[in-house]
């Protein structure tokens, strides 16, 4: 396997493992746009989103244990383990039977590991840290992002489910090539939630290519069987696709939101060339 083929798709997925031919799809830099927009409708459900799921402290360490199903391992289910400090560090670790992988994201920094092989991931890949596994930040965390446009696309059906479809992107800025940031495209990010009850469905992101970030992919999250955990819902089962196709099914066994971390467990370790 070419290495960098590899890292590709690793990166943004935190080490899901390669998978063969993902399409990148191109898009074009949207236009600059000085102040940042927010529909009142899509504001408005948001807060009622925060309500209804819940909020979490800033300053929480949650603990997350479970199990990991990849389509490129079959047959063999990792262990999954997943340590957010706060808003802004996160440690991945999924150990399968013969392979450890770990995902580190600290402060817009990542980096990532396969048993005793070390990586430095480009940095636009999680500028706009979002975690995956809980998604009652997915209603506050961008809303509290003053750069972030919020936009109501409208009423969709995700599984059969009627859902508000809300979609946050940074403003592009103006280089003084004359040139526009990539911003909108780095920070894109699609939030669905439940008609009745405005719980999160499912959320969408970029996959990005380490060679341009223009060329990236769809990574779609979707949350099941939601409990409350410290009066916040969290998710039991989540499923992840990627371009359209499966990628993860992940069943959680405990959420544990008063956890407690060294920071030893976020450092970005030194890579020798």
């Amino acid at each position: 396997m070419h290495r960098s083929s590899f890292w590709r798709i690793l990166a943004a997925i935190f080490l899901l493992g390669f998978i063969p031919q993902v399409g990148f799809a191109q898009s074009p830099t949207p236009p600059v746009s000085a102040t940042p927009l927010r529909n009142a409708q899509a504001v408005e459900l948001l807060q009622q989103c925060a309500q209804a799921m819940g909020t979490l402290n800033p300053n929480s360490g949650i603990l997350v244990s479970g199990q990991i199903t990849s389509t490129q391992r079959p047959g063999d289910p990792g262990k999954l383990t997943i340590e957010l400090q706060g808003y802004t560090e996160m440690r991945r670790e999924v150990a399968y039977s013969s392979v450890n992988d770990i995902a580190i994201v600290n402060n817009g920094q990542v980096q990532m590991t396969r048993n005793s092989a070390i990586f430095n991931i480009a940095p636009w890949q999680e500028t706009y840290f979002r975690p995956d596994d809980v998604p009652a930040l997915a209603c506050s965390l961008d809303l509290a992002r003053p750069q972030m446009n919020v936009s109501y696309v409208g009423l969709e059906t995700v599984s059969g489910t009627p859902v508000h479809h809300i979609q946050f992107f940074a403003s592009a800025q103006r280089l003084p090539d004359g040139s526009n940031t990539l911003e909108p495209i780095i920070s894109e990010f699609d939030v669905y939630l439940d008609t009745q009850s405005l719980i999160v469905v499912k959320t969408k992101r970029f996959l990005f290519s380490p060679n341009a970030i223009e060329n990236h992919s769809d990574w779609e999250t979707y949350y099941f069987d939601y409990r409350p955990v410290g009066g916040v819902l969290m998710p039991f089962h989540m499923q992840h696709f990627l371009a359209g196709q499966q990628a993860e099914d992940i069943v959680i066994s405990s959420f544990q939101t008063n956890a407690s971390f060294t920071s030893q467990d976020f450092v970005i370790a030194e890579v020798k060339n």
